[in-house]
């Protein structure tokens, strides 16, 4: 098993999670108790892939599969912000989360600092 969650990572999860916590309550909850299982490097970022509890609060099996916010992320020494989007699994728990540079720029996953940017 991996690590915890980098200090990027748990920004991006608990602004989605606070974003959509009228449409997945129990996001948050699982967010903050979650297990890493593996991180794979793609060249242009990092899919984290999560554990699934067994025993974890699902949601309905109407809810969104793919969540994302209006927030962008500036890392130091990438040109543009990263995108980002977490998947969940049919049953709404915590699959993976998928971070992305932009512009075709290399990116091994690694920062110094980040900067959360508020869209409108």
């Amino acid at each position: 098993m991996e690590s915890e969650l980098n200090d990027l990572e748990k920004a991006i999860l608990l602004d989605i999670g606070k974003t959509h916590a009228n449409s997945h309550p129990n996001l948050i909850n699982q967010i903050l108790n979650i297990q890493i299982a593996s991180r794979e490097y793609t060249g242009v970022g990092v899919y984290v892939n999560f554990v699934f509890e067994k025993n974890a609060e699902v949601e309905n099996n109407n809810i969104i599969k793919c969540l994302a916010t209006n927030s962008s992320y500036k890392l130091d020494g990438l040109k543009y912000p990263i995108s980002f989007e977490l998947n969940l699994t049919k049953e709404g728990k915590l699959e993976f989360l998928e971070l992305a540079s932009n512009g075709n720029e290399l990116w091994n996953g690694t920062y110094n600092s980040f900067e959360q940017i508020e869209n409108e």
